[in-house]
């Protein structure tokens, strides 16, 4: 496969991104990047617009699926969610090795783009986990949001948690870092590209606020307490959106109402 000399631009969805490799192994040409969504990088090179095509998505999700086999399939699936910089030159090559490989391709560790692409996953899902137990949530009219900002594209995989957990609740769990809004209800959920804005707590919220934060205090050891091993395993960046931490979050981070829902 020869280097082009374009960079390919498409809608910053996974079935654009499949359409990309699509473009790709079709020209049998490698572009120099892949840029998605509103993302306006500037490059010396000529963009190549990929305009998304439903079948054509289709038949390389059935090659990943059926040829390549699981751990490829979901290595590129979920370093796709991940905030890996130039993810998509890094699944490209993961999926050209795996031509020639097969399955193999995802246990080449000694492979640049194999590796980060690992250590991206990794983070990601060591992330999503995370904001499972970190997610406060408020009351709006029968429903429970939340804003979260994590680094990776998480809301994915928060839906089967909560729609699991919480069957009998309508969720809406906001992602103001992608612009993505997780739905949950009656054991299903969903992800749509949204931009949310949830209303201030009213009073009867603000006396749960008051009373977890009472519970936080009263249940700590002051003679144990730990600074550096709270933000080891808690990081400051999640706590603007936690209940209990808000008097502590660092200076010019917005600081939101959470009601703590317990794992």
């Amino acid at each position: 496969m020869r280097q082009g000399e374009e960079v390919y631009r498409y809608d910053g969805t996974w079935q654009g991104f499949l359409c990309c490799v699509f473009e790709c192994f079709e020209r049998r040409e490698l572009p120099v990047g892949i840029c998605g969504g509103e993302v306006a990088q500037q490059s010396l090179y000529p963009p190549r617009r990929i305009v998304t095509n439903p079948e054509r998505a289709r038949r390389v999700a059935r090659w990943l699926g059926k040829t390549l086999g699981g751990e490829v399939s979901e290595l590129a699936r979920e370093g796709f969610l991940s905030s890996l910089p130039q993810k998509e030159m890094h699944i490209l090559r993961l999926l050209l090795l795996a031509r020639k490989a097969g399955p193999m391709a995802a246990a080449a560790h000694g492979d640049p783009s194999v590796s980060a692409l690992r250590a991206a996953v990794f983070s990601m899902q060591h992330e999503a986990h995370m904001l499972t137990g970190f997610i406060r949530f408020v009351e709006h009219e029968g429903v429970l949001t939340a804003t979260i900002s994590p680094k990776h594209q998480v809301v994915q995989r928060l839906g089967p948690h909560f729609s699991d957990r919480f069957p009998g609740e309508r969720i809406v769990i906001y992602d103001d870092t992608h612009g993505l809004a997780l739905w949950c209800h009656g054991g299903r959920w969903g992800v749509v590209r949204a931009s949310v804005c949830f209303p201030p707590p009213d009073a009867q919220e603000e006396q749960w606020r008051r009373l977890w934060k009472s519970f936080y205090k009263a249940i700590g050891i002051e003679g144990r307490e730990n600074p550096a091993c709270r933000m080891s395993q808690m990081a400051k960046r999640y706590w603007k959106h936690m209940t209990e931490m808000e008097d502590e979050a660092p200076a010019g981070l917005p600081c939101t109402g959470r009601r703590n829902m317990v794992e």
